[in-house]
């Protein structure tokens, strides 16, 4: 009952405490305080130690065919996953899932997903994903599988996000939804379908993805007009530097730039004073651009090949 009263006040040192305390008392409510104890423990966003996820199978085991089994047995899956036993956490869910109800299965898989996305690393959060039944993805929540997208494309593996999207209803019209799917369609080189799927969405991301879209098709003077509105100033620059926009390119923030856009926005030296001064002038001005250049690309990081 003292947990259950820290819990409600969001104490959950003082409800661990509790829960601790009928755990060592080895009787009857040892396997509701477990229970209680994981799913706290888990909505606060801590590891759980491998001896515990075992008490808790353990636990199941004698409660089987029970409403207490049902509980203990999703909270047995997901203590294994909190503590990073991934492969021994969703092996034991095709065993212990028939035994738990198809709410119960299914809700207990999203969260061991979710756990996984929020903590593997990712050669394990790969090895899960690449293997989980498509039908998963399907019964997803919308926010649970762009999570999910999301950090597979991450990882570069695109064509993977864009299969785990597909899976999912297409008629979730969500905003992060569509701009995931625009952030893909990049990735497999297609401007044109990146566009498309943001089309009448009106915010920076959205016009971030537009600029880089028309990046890709050429069009430089395209992407500079969608990032003109742009908080992004290394976005703004790109695109200035892609568009040769040296008008914009003397506002930069960087005196490197500044001076180089300086030396391109000058104009041609005069004639009017003969052929030497006139000569003179366009050699200090082809010092001045190159000194400015090579400026620039002293502060740029370029790596030499191997």
């Amino acid at each position: 009952a003292r947990a259950e009263l820290a819990l409600a006040d969001g104490d959950l040192s003082a409800a661990d405490q509790s829960l601790q305390g009928s755990l060592s008392g080895n009787d009857v409510n040892s396997a509701p305080a477990l229970a209680a104890l994981i799913n706290a423990r888990i909505s606060k966003g801590q590891d759980i130690d491998y001896d515990t996820a075992q008490l808790a199978g353990a636990l199941y085991q004698e409660t089987r065919g029970t409403p207490m089994g049902q509980e203990l047995g999703g909270a047995y899956l997901l203590a294994l996953t909190a503590s990073r036993s991934y492969a021994e956490a969703f092996a034991e869910f095709e065993r212990v899932s028939p035994d738990l109800s198809l709410e119960n299965a299914q809700k207990t898989r999203q969260e061991m997903l979710r756990l996984l996305g929020a903590q593997a690393d990712d050669i394990e959060f790969l090895r899960q994903i690449l293997g989980e039944p498509k039908e998963s993805f399907a019964r997803m929540p919308a926010d649970l599988t762009r999570e999910i997208a999301q950090r597979a494309l991450t990882l570069g593996f695109a064509d993977v996000a864009d299969e785990i999207l597909s899976v999912a209803s297409r008629s979730v019209t969500e905003p992060e939804q569509r701009l995931l799917r625009a952030e893909i369609a990049l990735a497999q080189d297609l401007p044109h379908l990146a566009e498309a799927e943001i089309i009448g969405l009106a915010s920076p991301d959205a016009d971030t993805l537009r600029a880089r879209a028309r990046t890709s098709l050429g069009d430089y003077a395209g992407a500079m007009r969608y990032a003109e509105g742009l908080q992004d100033e290394a976005a703004k620059q790109q695109a200035a530097w892609l568009a040769q926009d040296w008008q914009s390119l003397l506002l930069a923030g960087d005196p490197s730039t500044q001076n180089l856009a300086q030396a391109m926005t000058q104009a041609a030296p005069d004639q009017a004073g003969g052929l030497l001064q006139f000569n003179q002038a366009l050699i200090d001005q082809s010092i001045a651009t190159r000194s400015a250049l090579s400026a620039l690309l002293a502060i740029t990081a370029i790596s030499d090949p191997p």
